[in-house]
């Protein structure tokens, strides 16, 4: 009733009024709570009553909030009551209670996430710092004091998990858009630290899910939800829609230190973690996607090394398809050799088909234009290198080893 005569009554809308009776009604409820908690199993202390006039103490408290506070300080109001009822659950074991900081959390955590698109707010200061942050400390520190009961915990840690990740999202685009977070933009720059983010949240969750007793299998569906994020944002933006190779995507001058390090080298050391991280059966997935995304990065690194820049549309140089041929060939040396060393079948064969593009490439390409002495001085080289890549393959493994790969 409170509420609904704070939205209709139009004529007396002084806001310190209505939130001050909102408040006295909460503080009533609140004192309400207390008694009912400390009676017996009378009319007063049942446990309906009680969830219901604890519910009702933390109502009157969020309308109090809507009134006073500002749009971004408001789901952070509402982000504490986790943690009062929280406490409250952790003293007194209702059995509806969980129920109701369900009911906040999954109100924390639409209104966060469907912020875009239900409201904006001022630039002028920094308010996701405090609503997402805070709101990500609630849920922590909520699942923190609910940690004996191990339903409750699942739910306030995938909360939390999903607002760190909201927040993580919300300061880079602070970062980026000079405090305009809901500007309808989604660039190169942050396409790559979504990545990043989104998987190194992945890959602590699957961490997290080797060291869990009781919630292994929790663990591991909250990291596939990040890592397939993170997958699906890498191929689809950085990949494929924002690539420097066809598109007009802006990349620093400065040979190696620059923005190819954290859009593809960067993934690459997460598909390694990853790769050490699952099942022996999903590994060697991991393990080539690795090896895919490295060959890829450390190509752009060369093309941008020779001429600055990566669009296909400027013309190849023979020292940039040499520089091509002599890296790809020590990758499929190392490749080869740590493959026959640590017994990787799917590593040694990856090099054996990475020398074969190699070969084939200087024989059909990088020679085509060779003549007379230089076409045999070429293949002399080709000739010892591989001579030579043998004769360490030989040294390194035992020949037990070699006969089974």
């Amino acid at each position: 009733m409170l509420a609904l005569g704070y939205y209709l009554f139009t004529a007396f809308s002084a806001d310190w009024a209505w939130a001050g009776a909102a408040l006295i009604l909460g503080l009533v409820y609140l004192a309400l709570s207390r008694l009912a908690l400390q009676l017996g199993d009378h009319y007063l202390g049942n446990d309906p009553v009680r969830v219901l006039l604890i519910s009702s103490a933390h109502i009157g408290l969020s309308l109090a909030a809507v009134i006073w506070l500002a749009d971004a300080t408001l789901t952070l109001a509402f982000a504490l009551q986790l943690v009062s009822l929280s406490s409250l659950q952790q003293r007194y074991r209702l059995q509806l209670l969980p129920w109701v900081i369900r009911l906040v959390l999954a109100v924390v955590v639409c209104r966060l996430t469907f912020n875009p698109w239900l409201l904006t707010y001022a630039s002028d200061n920094h308010w996701s710092l405090w609503t997402y942050g805070g709101a990500t400390l609630c849920a922590f520190a909520a699942a923190r004091i609910l940690r004996q009961d191990l339903k409750m915990t699942a739910w306030l840690q995938g909360g939390a998990a999903h607002l760190l990740v909201l927040t993580l999202a919300a300061e880079v685009r602070w970062w980026l858009y000079d405090g305009d977070i809901f500007r309808a933009e989604y660039s190169f720059i942050e396409a790559s630290l979504n990545t990043l983010i989104w998987g190194v949240a992945g890959l602590v969750y699957l961490w997290r899910s080797h060291l869990s007793e009781h919630l292994p299998r929790f663990y591991q569906v909250i990291a596939g939800l990040h890592l397939a994020a993170a997958a699906g944002n890498y191929l689809f933006w950085v990949v494929l829609f924002y690539n420097p190779i066809w598109h007009n995507t802006v990349i620093s001058p400065t040979p190696l230190w620059n923005l190819l390090l954290v859009s593809y080298g960067l993934p690459t050391l997460l598909l390694l973690a990853l790769w050490r991280l699952l099942p022996a059966r999903w590994s060697r997935y991991a393990m080539m996607a690795a090896g895919l995304n490295g060959l890829m990065f450390i190509s752009m690194e060369i093309r941008h090394l020779w001429q600055g820049q990566l669009l296909l549309a400027h013309p190849t140089s023979d020292g940039e398809l040499y520089t091509y041929s002599a890296v790809w060939l020590l990758l499929a040396a190392a490749a080869l050799l740590a493959g026959s060393w640590l017994r990787q079948h799917g590593l040694y064969r990856a090099g054996m088909a990475l020398l074969l593009v190699v070969v084939a490439k200087l024989f059909l390409i990088d020679m085509s234009d060779l003549t007379g002495l230089w076409r045999v001085a070429s293949f002399m080289g080709l000739g010892l290198g591989l001579l030579a890549l043998a004769w360490l393959h030989q040294r390194l493994m035992p020949s037990a080893g070699m006969h089974r790969l």
